[in-house]
This record gives C-alpha cells, sequence and structure tokens, in this order.
C-alpha cells in the first residue's frame, strides 16, 4: 500500500502561509502577489486550429497557500478597455491553466467551489488543500452552487461573438455597439490580462465603482507563468506574470496621492483605494538584429492608459506619448531617437526594435533605455506613468528566448538620469547666458534630462574646424541640441 502520510514538521510547514522574506512594495520581484499582469497576449484567429501549429498564448494562475481562493480574470484590449471578466476557483495550493485560443472559441476553464463540486469531479481538494464554498451571485460561475458545472462549460455564442470583435477593434456589443481596441486588420485578438485575488465571485469589472470596495481583497497568494507559442515556425518563449503586491498599511499604497497599479488604470484616481504597488516607469534592455538572432528583437511593452471609454469606430483616442527613447551601440554611442513622437501610442503592443516604420534604431546591437513617462501630464499623476517591458530574441525557423529587460525605478518614486542635482535643462537658471532657459525654451536642450545647454551645435563656435558653426550649418549636427560638431 502506499503510504500517503507526512511527516507533521513538514505538514506544519507547509500550512503556514506567509509573504516572502524578500517581498517589497514598490520594488519588481517574483513572489506570489494579490494582482497578476499578462503584459500582452495575441491570438491569431485565421491560423488553423492544428493540434500543436496553431499561434497561442497560454498562461497559469497558481494559489501559493493552502487556503482557497478565487482568482478574478479581466481581459482588457489594446487600447486599455476592459471587455469581460471571469472567474477562476482555486484550491488551496492549485494551478490552473487558461489557453487563450480555446477562451475566443468560447471555452473558458471549468472550475468549482465546493458548492458546485461536493464529489471533486472538477476542482480536487489535495489532502492538505482547503476546499470551501465561496460567495457569488446568481450567474455561470464556480461558486454559484444553483447550476451545474456544464451550464457555463462553453460561453454563449453572442458573447463570443462579442469578445472576438472587442480584441480585433470592430464594433462589440461588449461594448454597447462600440470599438475598445486598435483595428490592425489582421484579426488577430490582442490585448492584456489582469488577475485579481477576491472575496466572491462576481461579473464586476475593475472600472466598476464597487469593485475595490465589493470583492478584491489582499491577499498576496497567486503566482503564474506566460506562454507565446508559435511551433510551426519553432518560436516560443515565457516568462512568470508580473507580481503586483499588494499592502494596506506600507505608505506607498495605503492613502491620497499614492500612485497605484489601478490608480489611473481603474478610475480608482489616486485614492490608493486599490492598495497594489506600482510599476516601474524606465527600463534598460539590451538588442540584437543580426548574426544569429537574425529574425532580430520584438520588445512587448505595456504602458498604464487612464480610464478609457469604449469609442465611436474608427476614432479611437490619442495615442500615448512617452518622454525618450535612445538607443546605446556597443561603443556606448547614442542613437537619440526624435522627440515628440508617439513610438509606443498603445496600452499594450508589440514591436519589432529597428522596424523603421516603428522604432527607427540605426545601430544592430546595443540596449535601448525607454523612459516611458508621458510627454504631457495626465491627472492624477502627472507625467509619472508605469510600464513594463519584455523583450524576445529570435532566430528564423530555430528558437526564441525572452525576458523582462531592466527596471530603473518605479512610479512611487521615478528616475532621472539626474536625481541628485537638477541637470542644466531643468534647473531654472540660463546656463549659457543666450537668455533661453531650459527644456524645451533652449534649442539646446534634448530634453529636461539633458547635460547642457550649450552643446557643441548650439555654442557658436567651430569646434570642428571646418568653417560651419552649429546646427543647421554644420553637416555633423543633426539638432541643436547634438553634443558633437565631429
Amino acid at each position: 500500500m502506499k503510504n500517503t502520510k507526512l511527516p507533521l514538521a513538514i505538514l506544519a510547514a507547509l500550512l503556514l502561509v506567509a509573504v516572502p522574506a524578500s517581498a517589497e512594495i514598490g520594488t519588481l520581484d517574483q513572489v506570489p502577489a494579490a494582482t497578476l499582469l499578462l503584459p500582452y497576449f495575441e491570438v491569431p484567429l485565421d491560423a488553423p486550429m492544428t493540434t500543436w501549429g496553431y499561434p497561442n498564448t497560454t498562461f497559469t494562475i497558481g494559489n501559493s497557500s493552502a487556503s482557497a481562493a478565487v482568482a478574478h480574470v479581466t481581459l482588457w484590449t489594446d487600447l486599455g478597455v476592459p471587455t469581460y471578466a471571469f472567474d477562476v476557483y482555486l484550491t488551496g495550493f492549485d494551478v490552473e491553466v487558461i489557453n487563450l485560443r480555446l477562451l475566443f472559441l468560447g471555452i473558458p476553464p471549468v472550475t468549482a467551489d465546493r458548492g458546485v463540486d461536493a464529489t471533486d469531479r472538477i476542482s480536487n481538494q489535495g489532502m492538505i488543500s482547503q476546499d470551501i464554498n465561496f460567495p457569488g451571485p446568481d450567474m455561470p460561475s464556480p461558486c454559484d452552487s444553483g447550476l451545474p458545472f456544464e451550464t457555463y462549460q462553453r460561453m454563449p455564442a453572442t458573447d463570443v461573438a462579442a469578445l472576438l470583435a472587442a480584441h480585433t477593434g470592430n464594433p462589440s456589443t461588449l461594448l454597447g455597439g462600440s470599438c475598445g481596441g486598435a483595428s490592425h486588420g489582421d484579426n488577430t485578438a490582442r490585448g492584456f490580462i489582469t488577475v485579481d485575488s477576491v472575496s466572491s465571485c462576481s461579473p464586476l469589472l475593475p472600472t466598476d465603482p464597487s469593485y475595490f470596495t465589493a470583492i478584491v481583497d489582499h491577499r498576496n497568494i497567486l503566482f503564474g507563468e506566460y506562454w507565446v507559442i508559435d511551433a510551426d515556425n519553432n518560436f516560443a518563449h515565457g516568462d512568470s506574470l508580473v507580481a503586483i503586491e499588494s499592502s494596506t498599511t506600507d505608505p506607498l499604497t495605503n492613502g491620497a496621492g499614492d500612485y497605484t497599479f489601478y490608480g489611473r488604470l481603474a478610475n480608482v484616481n489616486g485614492t490608493g483605494a486599490d492598495h497594489r504597488e506600482a510599476l516601474p516607469t524606465v527600463w534598460m534592455g539590451r538588442f540584437v538584429n543580426g548574426g544569429v538572432l537574425d529574425a532580430g528583437t520584438t520588445a512587448f511593452v505595456w504602458r498604464d492608459a487612464w480610464p478609457r471609454a469604449a469609442f465611436s469606430c474608427p476614432s479611437p483616442p490619442a495615442g500615448l506619448s512617452q518622454l525618450s527613447l535612445t538607443g546605446f551601440d556597443e561603443q556606448e554611442q547614442p542613437d537619440f531617437l526624435p522627440l515628440n513622437v508617439s513610438y509606443l501610442p498603445l496600452a499594450t503592443e508589440a514591436v519589432r526594435l529597428g522596424d523603421p516604420a516603428r522604432i527607427p534604431l540605426e545601430i544592430y546591437f546595443g540596449f535601448l533605455y525607454y523612459d516611458l513617462k508621458l510627454g504631457a501630464a495626465v491627472p492624477p499623476f502627472g507625467t509619472t506613468a508605469q510600464s513594463h517591458v519584455t523583450h524576445a530574441y529570435s532566430a528564423t525557423g530555430r528558437f526564441q528566448g525572452a525576458f523582462t529587460v531592466w527596471p530603473l525605478d518605479n512610479a512611487s518614486a521615478p528616475y532621472s538620469p539626474n536625481d541628485f542635482t537638477p541637470p542644466p535643462c531643468s534647473n531654472g537658471l540660463d546656463d549659457d547666458g543666450d537668455t533661453l532657459i531650459d527644456y524645451p525654451n533652449d534649442p539646446g536642450c534634448r530634453d529636461p534630462y539633458w547635460f547642457s545647454e550649450n552643446p557643441q551645435c548650439d555654442d557658436d563656435i567651430d569646434n570642428d574646424g571646418d568653417t560651419f558653426i552649429d546646427y543647421p550649418a554644420d553637416p555633423q549636427c543633426i539638432a541643436a541640441w547634438f553634443p558633437s560638431e565631429f
């Protein structure tokens, strides 16, 4: 007979649920959290539904606690409009896989709490796992004890059609006949997903006024991973879901004025009512466009869009701006992308680095510095705006790998390259004596963090002795703020 007993010490350790000591509010760390973010997904709906070959995005949700939990999953369009939510019941130490291709075919994951599934046909209870009856309204959900689980195995056909329309940039009945996503014209569903730990099943969206007072809880117990699979091209990459911790006591997340994760995204309006930590605003990531990685580097970028309603088709809201993008080659030479261009206008998108129509880098190997704060202030946090960046590196027909690039700050404490002394282009002084003060007034300033109001291309000196002085006369100067005439 198989012995299923556990030593008492091990059993006791498993039943003790605590946040890992390494967890820190305001730091991007891989720990169990109250909210998870899948920053980007895409599901090509015209691809053949073969066993393994179809492009797809899958993700898992895990419960690190012995206590049962409900994870509230919300789909958002690539413009930041929420469309559809469903609940996933998790017994203690449970893991559930969500296949987005199946979801867009109308087949959501099937889970059930104790009230629905008393005989453990659906959500099994392990020997040290809790399985209870969660509260919830009279609706098809894992918590609705009045319905057999077969009732909610498939979404109604009208809901499936509406969900497909909403995530492909078309009018959707989920949005009152309006549009909510960008129209790319390729019948590919795109967007991002949030997963919140909640205290009951519910149809509420994070933008509903009662969401954070009625159902959200603050247990940091969820974890997960995602995979983007394209087996026909031998491509697949994955990473951990972004962990967003909650705290009702930490000074970064417990009051009005705190930049919290949902503070701008879901009408929390800077009250801190969600108590979720914010993400970074500035990132730095390696890119390679050539050699073995001949298919180049793709950036998957999620950005904090202010609360957005559905809109009349085809008139989407204005795109998001950013403060700056700067490439550096392997000899540390900068490639300044022109300012006042919205390179990453959507709430989430995939962009090939070096694409002349999107991110026109002139170098092939190096790293890209992203300052994804906004170019113009938007309440309630001004120009500060959280974000997330992943780079995927591909070799045609052979392999692909990806990871989250390096964060340099947090939206609760935004970074600038000159944190200790205001740089010349934002210090309120006329450093070069031309009567023009700081960015954007002084043409010698590329941005507020520029190192000088008086670079060589704006200093009235023939620095390289070619008889041409400054921009635009000297052909070596691409702008007045360019640092060298040589």
